[in-house]
């Protein structure tokens, strides 16, 4: 095992090569990389702001039984029956400075363009994906933050994801193979125009066939 990741909300968990699964208590059968089921079961509309709140436990690659950060996750989620918004927002507490820092990531759904979008909260417009401290990227917590965008995205499941377009300009070094499975990983294919696959356009698919 190469490092780790855990909740602590009660989900019971098992080590599996480089990443801890969280594994529904319903369905212990269950091997795909979902890291932490769903706290409340929402209605499918609800004009108010739905609020969750989770902590993560980080710990290090070499070491995964050892702490490095604690991760304190709040997901607010709004429904109306023109659109929906999703939005994650997180706090990081570090044993340094380098890991240490806050971030966060939206979702938005246009109910009237049965358009869906990753990295915004309209629903038109497209975005990427950065996780933040720098220190913390290649620790799955940007898998866990993608994981809980998908599941919210699943309540609309015929809409339309806006292409995601990657650029060179956030490729850094040999980064952009971690960032393009990244996206690959939830069921996104992309059309490149270069041989390294650092610029590219997500194809078109529907929220339903994230995975």
């Amino acid at each position: 095992m190469v490092y780790g990741i855990s909740i602590l909300n009660g989900v019971s968990v098992c080590q599996n090569h480089a990443l801890r699964r969280y594994i529904s208590p319903h369905n212990p059968g269950n091997h795909a990389p979902v890291l932490e089921q769903a706290i409340n079961s929402w209605p499918a509309v609800s004009r108010h702001p739905r609020v969750s709140s989770t902590v993560l436990v980080i710990g290090s690659r070499g070491a995964p039984e050892c702490e490095v950060a604690k991760v304190f996750v709040t997901c607010t989620e709004v429904i109306t029956p023109h659109e929906a918004g999703f939005r994650i927002e997180y706090t990081v507490s570090g044993c340094s400075h380098a890991l240490t820092g806050k971030g966060s990531l939206a979702a938005g759904v246009n109910r009237s363009m049965n358009s869906v979008s990753i990295g915004a909260s309209d629903g038109f417009n497209r975005g990427f994906i950065t996780v933040t401290p720098d220190a913390l990227q290649g620790h799955r917590l940007g898998t866990y933050l993608m994981w809980r965008v998908v599941q919210f995205l699943h309540q609309f499941p015929d809409a339309q994801v806006n292409p995601i377009r990657l650029s060179d300009a956030q490729a850094y070094e040999s980064n952009h193979v971690r960032r393009n499975r990244f996206y690959e990983q939830i069921g996104l294919q992309f059309d490149y125009y270069d041989g390294k696959h650092e610029n590219g356009r997500s194809r078109p698919v529907r929220a339903g066939d994230l995975i």
